[in-house]
């Protein structure tokens, strides 16, 4: 029986979840609750992400979103928020008999404010228990006999997550069978295989990481016999400057070394890019990714990073849907890639059925259904 779900406090960081709630596996979202001071109360979730009206309401009534579900979402703001607050609104909900999840990102806020997750709380996406591989001559890269999407993205709120679960949706609309990997939290919901934790151990060498990997996905592959297999890496793919690193793009870079991309979408903020700077960054993604870039998803978000004495550098900016889609008409039109938004399901349908004849026309990638 599915379980009715709360997310609180309702943002952008899972929006996904409203907007995509019809694909939700297991669960059913029955309450989008942010604090009244969020501004949020009665509107429509796509004020939050900026895209088509969804028709699900944000409330800022916690009781009784409590009283509507059977399991709550505890996730990381976009706004500043006590981590005393957090424990006391896990604690109410624990006191109501509620199962308790929390995202990956508040797991990192409750470290660094030097708390301990609250007993009785599960962390939402956490894939802990999965073969660790050690690299050596016998134990090593492994054939995947399915036609890989990668998907890739330069920062947070790009919508690589959204992308995936869109493209997957079509493809199973016309009978294909398609598996899901996601290293973001909210893959969880949704049935997608969630990467392995090892993936983030500092003290797993490198090497094991990308043979690990590798076998976790052929895997998947083994046990589901997809046609397709979409991986889609949440995290960036190279640092914003010498401050911000983004980890140098590690995580990206390790997964793509586990299996060769057929086809790669990627990511970006909303900005008036010139050819030669997206013909850098593909070329990038072809020598350090193992992916040749064919598709940009331009996301309506800007990112703008403040001056070094802020406690948080970045700030996100959403741009007017009208404006984002002149901008790719005019900007992109002629480029030898094609552009699309998350949020124009013309695009997305469009790109699918190019992706589709690419794979189809590819004798080495055969995609039967």
């Amino acid at each position: 029986m599915d379980k009715n779900l709360m997310i609180y406090p309702f943002n952008k960081r899972v929006s996904a979840i409203a907007r995509y709630a019809q694909l939700l596996k297991g669960y059913i979202l029955t309450a989008a609750v942010s604090p009244k001071n969020y501004g949020y109360d009665g509107k429509d979730v796509s004020y939050i992400d900026g895209g088509e009206f969804v028709g699900i309401t944000i409330t800022s009534s916690f009781r009784e979103g409590l009283e509507q579900c059977d399991c709550i979402l505890f996730s990381a703001s976009t706004f500043l928020m006590d981590m005393n607050y957090y424990e006391e609104k896990i604690q109410e909900a624990g006191n109501c008999g509620k199962e308790i999840w929390i995202t990956k990102e508040l797991v990192k806020d409750f470290i660094n404010a030097q708390k301990s997750i609250p007993t009785g709380v599960k962390v939402l996406g956490s894939n802990p228990d999965q073969l660790r591989v050690s690299y050596n001559d016998t134990n090593t890269i492994q054939e995947i006999n399915v036609p890989i999407l990668s998907l890739f993205q330069v920062g947070e709120f790009c919508h690589g997550f959204d992308t995936q679960l869109l493209m997957a949706e079509r493809f199973e609309k016309e009978g294909y069978r398609v598996s899901k990997v996601s290293s973001n939290t909210l893959g969880a919901l949704f049935n997608v295989h969630m990467v392995p934790d090892y993936i983030y151990d500092p003290h797993m060498p490198y090497e094991d990481k990308i043979v690990s990997f590798n076998h976790f996905l052929n895997s998947i592959v083994e046990d589901n016999q997809p046609d397709i297999l979409l991986l889609e890496v949440e995290e960036a793919i190279l640092p914003y400057n010498n401050r911000i690193t983004n980890h140098f793009g590690v995580i990206p870079t390790i997964i793509s070394k586990s299996a060769q991309a057929d086809v790669s979408i990627l990511s970006l903020y909303y900005s008036d890019y010139d050819k030669e700077y997206l013909d850098r960054l593909r070329t990038f993604c072809r020598y350090a990714l193992n992916a040749e870039v064919n598709y940009i998803n331009m996301t309506n978000e800007t990112m703008f990073v403040k001056e070094i004495n802020y406690t948080d550098p970045l700030h996100y900016v959403s741009v007017d849907r009208d404006i984002l889609l002149n901008s790719i008409g005019s900007n992109f039109k002629d480029y030898d890639c094609m552009f699309f938004h998350t949020y124009d399901l013309v695009s997305v349908d469009a790109v699918y059925r190019d992706i589709l004849c690419k794979l189809s026309q590819n004798e080495d990638v055969v995609i039967t259904g």
